[in-house]
C-alpha cells in the first residue's frame, strides 16, 4: 500500500487489486443479542486508487487521453481538498447505520499511529449509487447504506498533513455503547537507499 503522489502507469486491468488494496472491512456483533449490530466496509481514496480509478473508466468508457488528464486533474483536486473514504454499511436494525443521523450511535474518527484523532468535516450520503458506482465500488449492495466521509487533511493544532507515507498506519473507527469497529491501513514504507 503506497501514499506516493507520483503519477503511475496502472493498467485497467489491475483495477481489482487496487481496490482489494484500499479496502478495510469489519464487524462488530452484540452477544447478548447476536445481532449484528455494525458491518460496514471502507476504501480510502488515495492517489493510487485515484489512478486506477481513472485508469478503469477511461477504458470502460473509451476516453481519450485529453479526456483521462480531465479526469486525473479532477482526481487530483479532489485529493488536495481533504481525506475522503467511501464507506457502505448494514446491521441488523439498519438504523443503526444511518451516520447521518444526529442521533446515530456511532462516533467515527480518522487515528493514526501517531497519536493524531480526527472527525469527520462532512460527509454525504449517497442514496441511489449510480450503476457506475455499484460496479467500480462492489461493496455497495441494495442492503447497504452508502455515504463519502470526508475529513481534514491536517491537524489543526500542529498544521500537520494527517495521512503521509511517514506513517505506519492509519484507522477509520466507529465507536460507541454498540461496540467499536477499527478499519486499519497499513502504509508500505518507502524504501531507504542503502550506502555503498
Amino acid at each position: 500500500m503506497n501514499l506516493g503522489d507520483a503519477a503511475k502507469e496502472i493498467k485497467s486491468k489491475d483495477y481489482e487489486a487496487y481496490f482489494e488494496t484500499w479496502t478495510r472491512h469489519g464487524e462488530v456483533y452484540n452477544l447478548d443479542t447476536l445481532e449484528n449490530s455494525l458491518k460496514v466496509s471502507a476504501t480510502y481514496l488515495s492517489w493510487e486508487m485515484r489512478q486506477a480509478y481513472v485508469a478503469r473508466y477511461c477504458t470502460d468508457y473509451g476516453l481519450d487521453e485529453a479526456g483521462k488528464q480531465a479526469m486525473l486533474d479532477k482526481e487530483r483536486a479532489a485529493l488536495e481538498a481533504s481525506n475522503e473514504f467511501l464507506v457502505a454499511a448494514t446491521a441488523t436494525n439498519q438504523k443503526w447505520a444511518y451516520f447521518h443521523k444526529a442521533d446515530s450511535p456511532w462516533r467515527i474518527t480518522l487515528i493514526t499511529n501517531q497519536g493524531v484523532e480526527v472527525p469527520y468535516t462532512s460527509l454525504e450520503r449517497v442514496r441511489k449509487p449510480s450503476a457506475m458506482l455499484v460496479a467500480y465500488f462492489p461493496v455497495i449492495t441494495i442492503y447497504r447504506e452508502v455515504y463519502r466521509f470526508y475529513f481534514p487533511l491536517v491537524e489543526g493544532a500542529s498544521g500537520m498533513r494527517i495521512i503521509t507515507p511517514a506513517l505506519k498506519s492509519f484507522s477509520l473507527v466507529f465507536a460507541g455503547a454498540l461496540g467499536r469497529v477499527e478499519l486499519k491501513w497499513k502504509v508500505k514504507q518507502p524504501k531507504k537507499d542503502v550506502p555503498h
